[in-house]
């Protein structure tokens, strides 16, 4: 028996090590993939509320916020939801490189592995409306969550860069009375204003309003959109609508 052989028994012997069973580097196992799991299905959660932010977004407003397409970018970014996800995928890294096989694969393979299945699982949770549900639970249930809605809120709570929101209340021949998130009202004019297709002028409708401001209780409409989403172009854009501020809502 060698000197090093001998050093390592006599180790042994004085720290008193005791073999572990079989059964507990599998339930160690057992343990570390079951994290790795929870952390792929917490991943798909994330990726469907970052779907729902981003594609609850319009992408086109940049300009009026005196912003560039990536300034823009940088501002609709969900980095609550990227930092969780980026923490889960090193957690599941993390857990991966402890489990007794750990060696066996690449370990950034089988982080890409988990991301990939969380974004087909977030997508089809997206689909299912899970992110829109996700997003307003916690921002109704937390404090300091900032949720989409309420961002979205903000971005379009900006008369004088052209972008006003709120709530229909009455609407006349040729303009609207909203009340916009901050309670106030606003005459709407909406005689030379394109209406999307999934838009009701009727009371009670939120939507989204591209114009100007006339002054501090006027504004002349360009675009209305509905609140949730964009909504399509109109049949009849670039030609108003009819001048008679009506377009009611095709479902």
């Amino acid at each position: 028996m060698s000197e090093k052989v001998e050093k390592i028994f006599e180790s042994i012997k004085e720290k008193k090590v005791k073999p572990k069973s079989r059964w507990f580097f599998l339930v160690k196992d057992y343990c570390v993939w079951g994290i790795f799991a929870v952390a792929t299905i917490l991943g798909s959660l994330a990726i469907s509320v970052i779907v729902f932010v981003l594609t609850d977004s319009d992408w086109d407003i940049y300009k009026y916020l005196d912003k560039s397409f990536w300034g823009y970018v940088l501002l609709l970014l969900p980095y609550f939801w990227l930092v969780i996800l980026a923490g889960l995928a090193w957690l599941a890294y993390f857990n991966y490189k402890h489990t007794r096989k750990g060696y066996l694969a690449n370990p950034y393979l089988v982080v890409m592995v988990s991301v990939a299945v969380s974004v087909v699982l977030g997508w089809g949770l997206f689909a299912n409306g899970m992110g829109g549900k996700i997003d307003e639970v916690l921002e109704n249930n937390f404090t300091y969550y900032i949720g989409a809605e309420e961002h979205k809120k903000e971005i379009w709570s900006n008369p004088e860069s052209g972008l006003l929101s709120g709530e229909i209340k009455e609407v006349e021949d040729k303009e609207i009375l909203l009340e916009d998130f901050d309670g106030k009202e606003w005459q709407v004019e909406t005689n030379e204003a394109q209406w999307r297709k999934s838009v009701s002028s009727e009371a009670g409708e939120e939507v989204k309003i591209v114009g100007k401001i006339e002054d501090e209780e006027t504004f002349k409409a360009q675009e209305i959109r509905p609140w949730q989403g964009k909504g399509e172009h109109s049949e009849d854009d670039g030609e108003g609508n009819g001048g008679n501020g009506q377009h009611k809502n095709k479902r």
